[in-house]
């Protein structure tokens, strides 16, 4: 369900956490996909926690069928994050990370994902969390 990356230099203070979610048109991707480890490495050199996660995704379906009943999930991909979210909030601080200091993101489906936990409270209030502990989208 989700990659934890963490710093090798140990930290005084709890580290701010980047939580990272694919894309894919939520029926393709992964979170070890793409350039991502370029992502995690990136924000690790610079100090993060970076958390990728995956979701359940959608049938892929071409033609007629790609607009039938039923194709999209929704809302697996949203409550997936979300509990993804809940995992990192209650558990990264055994990695050295600091839950009130999360950033989220992705690309294509991954973004949109992120935006929408990070602006409707439903979904996060469900794994114990407010979209107040959110710092950046």
């Amino acid at each position: 369900m989700l990659d934890v990356y963490v710093p090798k230099a140990d930290s005084a203070k709890p580290r701010p956490v980047f939580v990272w979610i694919h894309g894919g048109g939520w029926f393709t991707g992964d979170k070890a996909g793409g350039t991502m480890e370029y992502k995690a490495k990136t924000l690790v050199d610079n100090g993060f926690i970076f958390v990728s996660v995956n979701y359940r995704l959608s049938p892929d379906l071409a033609g007629p069928k790609a607009l039938s009943k039923g194709r999209l999930i929704f809302p697996a991909h949203y409550l997936d994050a979300a509990r993804a979210l809940g995992w990192v909030n209650k558990h990264i601080g055994q990695y050295g990370g600091n839950p009130k200091k999360m950033v989220i993101g992705g690309d294509s489906a991954g973004g949109q994902i992120s935006s929408l936990l990070a602006t409707k409270p439903a979904f996060l209030k469900a794994r114990g969390m407010s979209t107040r502990q959110i710092k950046g989208v």
